[in-house]
């Protein structure tokens, strides 16, 4: 995939903003946690051939569809381990267990796209049932598009995220975060940035929504980086 410009990023932050994308009313309207802006969005930034996509928590489906449909040579890989929901009562599936309800939505969502000419090809989606800080980044290839939508965060979090999953990104990459709206989680995430010298900041937009859960909006508020990583010393 050809790099990401912060040129790209700003015409597909604007695009979304007007509600542009080849996302169709059939993905926007699929149950998720992202509001059909951010589902745009991922949309758009997915757009160039060939993009190489990553999402952590993917729920249902709704965003990781959104993000696929109608992109030419695109390749996804979600993670979820379908334990936590916040829409249910308890939040957490009993111990051992799965929100069963989860994980079945989001597959027969996938397999309504198994007509050749639906815009989304399965084949190219692998989910994996994990929890995303158990996986062996280094057996992935490497992604150009990464959307972070874990619930719920904390500063540990994204601190383990720019210690593992930040390896298994290309070395120009754009990262999604969700959750932006809300102050703490905007501030550990920035302080977590601020501490890094991994890599320089190409692109750095935010999104900030009227609450911390606006359908018309960007849901829970996004921070999207564009990141060029800084070459190891001595190489």
């Amino acid at each position: 995939m050809k790099e990401i410009t912060k040129e790209f990023v700003e015409a597909s932050l604007h695009m979304a903003d007007n509600g542009q994308s080849k996302a169709s009313e059939r993905e926007l309207e699929l149950h998720s946690t992202s509001s059909r802006r951010l589902k745009s969005l991922l949309n758009n930034l997915c757009s160039k051939p060939n993009t190489r996509y990553l999402e952590l928590g993917v729920y249902k489906g709704g965003s990781l569809l959104s993000a696929a449909i109608g992109n030419k040579g695109f390749e996804a890989v979600a993670v979820d381990n379908y334990s936590y929901d916040d829409r249910e009562p308890k939040k957490y599936a009993p111990k051992g267990s799965i929100w069963d309800n989860m994980k079945s939505q989001l597959e027969s969502n996938i397999a309504r796209y198994a007509d050749p000419d639906s815009g989304v090809n399965p084949a190219s989606i692998k989910v994996l049932q994990k929890d995303w800080k158990t996986v062996n980044w280094n057996a992935e290839k490497r992604f150009d598009v990464c959307f972070f939508d874990i619930n719920p965060v904390n500063k540990d979090d994204y601190v383990t995220f720019f210690d593992t999953v930040f390896l298994a990104l290309t070395d120009q990459a754009t990262i999604v975060f969700s959750n932006y709206s809300n102050q703490q989680h905007a501030n550990d995430l920035e302080s977590v940035i601020e501490s890094l010298d991994s890599f320089t900041i190409v692109s750095k937009e935010q999104r900030i929504s009227g609450g911390l859960s606006d359908s018309t909006q960007y849901g829970s508020g996004v921070l999207v980086l564009t990141i060029q990583k800084n070459k190891a010393k001595g190489k």
